[in-house]
């Protein structure tokens, strides 16, 4: 597989701040209607399970907390506090503080991919998605008070056990959700391995950037690397496609 060339005029034909939801309700509702779906199916993957509106709350409050106060003041009392709720209650929707990790990782990585999937339409190009999901990539990975929350939890997450196979069922989900968002067939045998790669380096890219993100700070702009990423995925679909259209199923 060649790269394809970027092209010099890309960076200024494209310019991913006009790329906003263009109706803030709306935009609203169908994240909160693709945040059930997705939340849905993570549950079904792992051992996770989409929180009542009272856990919602108390998630919030936490992610609250961890973007002011860091990992160490993370306590279901603390929570409850924040809240404005019972700590009794807090403490038996999440058990402990362990539950309460796989909970947050479950809301962080799925409130990023239900704001994605609302931008997306199957009535949309595929010039518009590409758009889309590269703008998306953009604003995920420019959030830095929410990947930092994320960055705070990770380290932890990765000495449990059970809540690095919760993120080993959510990033396989995320592959999935990238080729989807991307319109490609996520079933097509014929591509298997290279929808996986693929669905694997556009996750590569928005981890990388927001860690890029972090570490530059403030004047830190990924503009011209995702310019150079769409016009790269422009070149691989066309690619798969015409792979795909060449071989039919079953050969």
């Amino acid at each position: 597989m060649s790269l394809v060339e970027p092209s010099h005029s890309l960076g200024h034909s494209f310019d991913l701040r006009t790329h906003a939801p263009s109706s803030l309700p709306e935009h609203e509702r169908r994240q909160e209607q693709a945040r059930e779906t997705k939340g849905t199916q993570a549950a079904r993957a792992g051992s996770g399970c989409l929180a009542s509106s009272h856990g919602v709350q108390d998630l919030r409050a936490a992610k609250r907390l961890l973007v002011t106060k860091g990992y160490e003041a993370i306590t279901l009392e603390a929570i409850a506090e924040e809240a404005g709720v019972n700590k009794a209650s807090t403490r038996y929707y999440f058990g402990s503080k362990a539950g309460l990790m796989a909970a947050m990782v479950d809301e962080i990585v799925l409130d990023e991919c239900a704001s994605i999937a609302s931008d997306v339409s199957e009535r949309m190009s595929e010039s518009e998605r590409l758009d889309s999901f590269v703008a998306n990539i953009y604003r995920m990975a420019m959030d830095v008070e929410g990947y930092s929350g994320y960055f705070d939890i990770l380290p932890h997450a990765l000495r449990d056990r059970h809540l690095r196979q919760r993120l080993v069922y959510l990033y396989d989900l995320w592959y999935d959700w990238n080729i989807e968002w991307l319109g490609l067939d996520g079933s097509d045998p014929r591509l298997d391995a290279e929808l996986r790669a693929l669905g694997q380096f556009t996750a590569a890219i928005a981890d990388g950037i927001a860690i890029q993100a972090e570490i530059h700070g403030k004047g830190y702009d990924p503009a011209p690397a995702l310019a150079f990423l769409r016009e790269f995925l422009t070149g691989v679909l066309a690619r798969m496609r015409a792979a795909a259209s060449a071989s039919p199923r079953g050969h």
